[in-house]
């Protein structure tokens, strides 16, 4: 830290303690600043601009799965020769959507960490 000097005749440093306790103080003030932005503000604005709106569109979603069929469709469900292989399918593609919004938390967290 460059401390600035007094233009009097004697060439001291101005403050000395008191610029350093400033500084102290300052450096304190930015780091609950920051800390109140990682806490608070940033996984408020992951809820309200990523999760909440995911969670308000789910029951619509698996309302539409389910009751916006034919009654065949909603049949097939529940029969055909290839019903297992559908279900592993829908599985395995379900697993990986929560793979990826796994990785996406984690990254998420880390550009959190980072601030």
């Amino acid at each position: 830290v460059v401390r600035p000097t007094a233009s009097s005749s004697s060439g001291g440093a101005v403050g000395g303690a008191a610029f350093d306790d400033v500084c102290a103080s300052a450096e304190r003030l930015f780091d609950a600043i920051r800390s109140h932005v990682v806490r608070d503000i940033a996984p408020t604005a992951l809820r309200a601009g990523f999760l909440t709106p995911c969670r308000d569109r789910l029951p619509t979603a698996v309302s539409l799965e389910l009751f916006a069929r034919t009654d065949a469709d909603f049949l097939e469900f529940f029969a055909g020769a290839d019903l297992k292989a559908r279900l592993e399918a829908e599985r395995d593609s379900m697993a990986e959507k929560a793979r990826q919004l796994g990785r996406s938390a984690g990254e998420f967290r880390a550009i959190v960490d980072a601030l």
